[in-house]
């Protein structure tokens, strides 16, 4: 639970190839995570292995060799530029992954992205580099989600605003006829003094 925790929370999962790699079920394991979570995923040789050995999607990635017998220095900044590639895009993937599954775990319920978030989350999902892991099917529902919120929202917003703005203008027009029963009222009773006053 605790490493499939720390692969969720991160933006990159280095998996440091090697035989004794290879041969671990939990290694396996790490692979399938990051792949179900759509982590960035970048293979480092650090002991020979047959790139045909290689599990899932590593062995369609360009692997960064840092065996005794390369260069360490240049195999170190291949490894950190890979890091830092796209890695505000990255980031992102992160954190929505992260609101995601809580909604998820929640039987899809609680709280959603809305306003600048939402709009953000939705520009993000449209900018995705060409180097970068795609976003999840629960990334693309969860957003797809917000959005219908925040228009459902907006729709009881203006169907308020509507049912206001016509209870306001039939207050007015029930004042404005009030008003004039009013001052016919008064008309009646001026006049009905002025013939009492001229019979007496």
């Amino acid at each position: 639970a605790r490493l499939g925790a720390l692969i969720a929370s991160a933006d990159t999962v280095v998996f440091l190839l090697s035989p004794d790699w290879l041969a671990s079920p939990v290694c396996a394991w790490e692979i399938d995570e990051g792949e179900r979570l759509g982590k960035r995923l970048l293979p480092v040789v650090i002991r020979e292995v047959a790139a045909e050995q290689v599990p899932g999607r590593l062995r369609r990635l360009n692997f960064i060799h840092l065996r005794e017998q390369d260069p360490q220095e240049a195999g170190l900044q291949a490894l950190a530029a890979a890091i830092l590639t796209d890695i505000g895009w990255v980031r992102e993937h992160t954190r929505i992954a992260e609101l995601a599954q809580r909604w998820d775990t929640r039987g899809r319920q609680g709280r959603l992205l809305g306003g600048k978030d939402l709009d953000e989350a939705e520009r993000w999902l449209g900018a995705r580099p060409a180097s970068a892991p795609p976003p999840t099917e629960l990334q693309r529902d969860f957003i797809r989600a917000a959005r219908e919120s925040a228009t459902r929202r907006r729709r009881l917003l203006v169907g308020s605003l509507a049912s206001g703005l016509v209870l306001a203008l039939a207050l007015a027009g029930l004042a404005f006829w009030q008003r004039q029963v009013a001052q016919d009222n008064e008309r009646r009773a001026v006049a009905s003094g002025a013939r009492t006053l001229a019979e007496l």
